[in-house]
Formats: structure tokens, C-alpha cells, sequence
């Protein structure tokens, strides 16, 4: 039997000879988009390398035969050829290539890989960044001279995201010009409400990391989930709503990231539990509102507590479809700018750009992308501003013609988005906004069907 840790090793000797600093090439395997991304984000954080990417088995060997590739980091679950079928080549054809294994399964689970000689590590999916590090590092030892990351690549970190995590979880630089940064905070240090409203005077919203740092802030981040949800000292909504900005800042940054799906589905039951608990909706509402959290916050809540109610009034009340209300609420606005405000009010008075008008899109994708979210789910969210060919975003869809929930989530977003202009005004008057509905649910026979269900709800004491 060959021994093949003898002949890799010689043969990266021979690869070195020809260049004193050979430039890696690493390809990431993976049919989902958003963690080739993230995958390919980490790596070049970690390592000087050419990243190539596939989005399934027969893609990758494609570019196993046209190009001599280092490194593949490799999903096992995919549509046309699997990551089995991808390490079964490396070994008929004697490759150089190093392996490694992406999958909820360990490769002792999985027959393919009993022949462990090209196999040097396993990420354990969702979790994949944690053990990425460690293996790139592993990966670096078998390649004499290879090259460090460039630290000149810098990743967007909001200053409204370090507030949130208090600790900064790695050296911080602030952009002077392009190209240009300088270090404005250490690792470990505390950034206070103080930093953030130094920062916020001078108009900076974001400072950056280095790439190969972007690790840490991840892992900070889920860190502090973790402390949070274990926090005793915090009522259960306070806690919930903290968290939820520390998703939807993670997201808007970094993209979707695998290994925080876990905190989504865990954070959807909680809210789902807060929302059916409450019987008396109106003791509800007045905590959200009390939170004094930021307006995509109160706003996300708020609208899960009255969609749920509303679909109990209904008689939809179900895990299916309160599930799913719960999801969109707390997903719907994660494009958004966290600054925004009334969203309705600004849809009306025509004063959107063209962020605005994508974001229902961009949340649909994201959640769609999401393996364990409710069918439909993403169409409801792209639904939450169809309410009318006059101003309707992004398709100017006929209330009539959109989904029973979506019509429902958009009744619920525009009652909300009202709740809250007259609380910003003084006080709400369950009168006058009930008027204000019943503008609206002129255009539709489902608003004026919902209406007359919401008035049988004590919305505010």
C-alpha cells in the first residue's frame, strides 16, 4: 500500500523548490451560497491563498482535474455527486490535495472516508467557523513557508454592534482614507455608551477589524448571545429583544452565518411563548414599549404580539402559522438601516430610496436560504409593504391578491407602524387609531374583515 502522508509530504517538498512562496489555492465546496461565502471569508483571513468556489460534487472535480488545488474544504450533502463522491476522487486519482470534511456527520459515520490519508480535519455543521481556525492552522504546518494573510484586509464592524457587546472582542481601526487605517481601540477593551456617542459626533458608524480577526467578533457575538440568554437579572422580553439586535446587526454585517441559525430557532420559541402567554395583549404592548428599544426592535416585537393575537381572534391560531407570523416579524426589517422609522409613513409620503425598497427581498432570500424555516415564510415577509398598487413595495401588488397571512402581516405592520407614530406624539388613543385602520381597510375585504376582529381587542389600557 502506498503510504500517502510520504508522498504528499514529498511532493509539497518539490511544489516549494519551484517558488520560495507558492500563493495556495483553496477550493470551498458547498451548495448553499452564504456559507461558500463565509467559508471563503475565513480562510483568506487565515491564509495568502486563490480561493475557487463549487456548489456541488461534480463542479468540484471539475476543478480537481484543471487546476492543482491545496486545500478543498468540502460539504457532504449536495445535489450532483456528494462530498463522498469528491474525496473518492482525490484518492483514485492520487491528488496532493488535503480534505477537509463539512457535515453534521463525522466521517467515521460515513464509509467514503475509512481511507482517512487525504482527510485532515472535520467541521462539525453548524458550527463552523470554531474549528476552522484550528484546521487552517494544522494545514499550515504541512506547507513549508506558507504565507500569512495580508492584515490590509479590513471588515466593517458598526459601533452599535460593539456597544452591544460591550467587551471588543480584537484590536479596532477607524478608516482615515482608502487604504489607510489606524488602531483606535485594543482588544478586551470596554466600549461604553460614552464611545458610542464620541464616535456617533464625529458621524462614524463603523470602525473595522482586521480579516483575520473577523473570527473573534463572531465568536464574541455568540458568546454573548450565550451570557445573555442565561442572564437571571433581565425579564425574558428585555432579553429576547437583546439578543434579536445582536442577530440582525450580525446579519446586516457578515451576512448569514450557519452556526447562529441555532440562536434564530431558539429565539423564534421564546417569542412564540411570549406571545401566547400574554392573554391580556395590552400588558404586553406596554413592555415592548417601555423597552425603550430601538424602533426595529419595538417595532418587530410589538408586530409579533398583534399578529399572533389577531390570528388567535381569527381562529388560525396554530403553531404553523403563528410560527411563521413570529419568524417574519422578527426577520422582515433585518435590511433595514437601524436608524429607520416609521416605515408605513415614509412608504406613503413617497420618501424611500432604493435600500428601502429592497429590503423585503433581501429578507425573503435570507430566510428562504434558512433549511428549518416554515414553507411560505419568505413570502409573507416579501408581502409586508404590498398594501396597494399606489405605494405597494417592491411589486405595487393588489391587497387582494396577496397570501391570507401576508395580508394579514401587512394589516399587523400598518396597525403597528400606527401604534407607534402615536406613541412618538404622546400618547395612543385606541379610538383614532381604530380611524386610521379604517382608511386603509377600505381597499380590502380582508383589512375590513381583520378590523372588525381587532376591535374586540383591548389593545392599551
Amino acid at each position: 500500500m502506498v503510504n500517502y502522508e510520504l508522498v504528499r509530504n514529498s511532493n509539497w517538498k518539490i511544489k516549494m523548490s519551484a517558488s520560495a512562496n507558492p500563493k495556495l489555492k483553496v477550493l470551498i465546496v458547498d451548495d448553499e451560497s452564504d456559507i461558500r461565502e463565509m467559508l471563503s471569508f475565513s480562510v483568506k483571513g487565515a491564509i495568502a491563498c486563490d480561493i475557487f468556489t463549487a456548489q456541488n460534487g461534480e463542479e468540484a472535480i471539475k476543478s480537481l482535474k484543471a487546476d492543482e488545488i491545496d486545500l478543498i474544504i468540502c460539504d457532504y450533502n449536495m445535489p450532483i455527486k456528494n462530498g463522498g463522491d469528491v474525496y473518492k476522487y482525490l484518492l483514485e486519482s492520487e491528488s496532493n490535495c488535503q480534505y477537509v470534511l463539512c457535515s453534521s456527520e463525522g466521517p467515521e459515520q460515513l464509509p467514503e472516508f475509512s481511507n482517512r490519508s487525504h482527510l485532515i480535519g472535520y467541521l462539525e455543521k453548524p458550527n463552523l467557523i470554531k474549528g476552522l481556525r484550528e484546521i487552517i492552522g494544522k494545514f499550515k504546518t504541512t506547507i513549508p513557508g506558507a504565507g500569512e494573510a495580508s492584515p490590509s484586509l479590513y471588515i466593517p464592524v458598526p459601533i452599535s454592534l460593539l456597544l452591544k457587546l460591550s467587551n471588543i472582542p480584537s484590536d479596532i481601526y477607524i478608516k482615515l482614507t482608502e487604504g489607510r487605517y489606524v488602531k483606535v481601540l485594543n482588544q478586551n477593551q470596554v466600549f461604553d455608551s460614552n464611545d458610542f456617542d464620541k464616535y456617533t459626533k464625529k458621524d462614524v458608524e463603523t470602525l473595522y477589524c482586521t480579516s483575520m480577526a473577523v473570527d473573534q467578533v463572531l465568536e464574541k457575538i455568540q458568546a454573548q448571545i450565550i451570557e445573555l440568554a442565561k442572564s437571571t437579572s433581565l425579564p425574558v422580553l428585555d432579553m429576547n429583544m437583546k439578543i434579536h439586535g445582536i442577530l440582525i446587526s450580525t446579519f446586516r454585517v457578515y451576512g448569514l452565518q450557519e452556526s447562529f441559525i441555532p440562536f434564530v430557532e431558539a429565539q423564534v420559541k421564546e417569542t412564540l411563548k411570549i406571545c401566547s402567554k400574554d392573554k391580556i395583549i395590552s400588558g404586553l404592548l406596554d413592555k415592548i414599549i417601555k423597552s425603550k428599544d430601538t424602533y426595529i426592535g419595538t417595532h418587530s416585537f410589538m408586530l409579533a404580539a398583534v399578529s399572533v393575537i389577531l390570528a388567535t381572534k381569527l381562529n388560525w391560531a396554530s403553531d404553523g402559522p403563528n410560527t411563521k407570523l413570529v419568524i417574519c416579524s422578527l426577520m422582515h426589517d433585518i435590511f433595514l438601516d437601524e436608524n429607520a422609522t416609521n416605515e408605513t409613513k415614509l412608504l406613503c409620503q413617497q420618501m424611500v430610496d432604493d435600500a428601502f425598497k429592497a429590503h423585503p427581498q433581501k429578507a425573503a432570500e435570507l430566510v428562504n436560504k434558512i433549511t428549518s424555516m416554515p414553507p411560505d415564510t419568505g413570502r409573507i415577509i416579501l408581502e409586508q409593504h404590498e398594501i396597494g398598487e399606489e405605494f405597494g413595495i417592491p411589486y405595487g401588488t393588489h391587497i387582494n391578491k396577496v397570501s391570507a397571512l401576508g395580508s394579514l402581516f401587512s394589516f399587523c405592520h400598518y396597525l403597528v407602524d400606527s401604534i407607534l407614530e402615536q406613541h412618538s406624539a404622546g400618547s395612543v388613543n385606541q379610538a383614532s387609531l381604530f380611524n386610521k385602520m379604517e382608511e386603509i381597510s377600505e381597499k380590502s375585504i380582508q383589512y375590513k374583515k381583520y378590523l372588525n376582529f381587532l376591535k374586540e381587542v383591548q389593545l392599551f389600557n
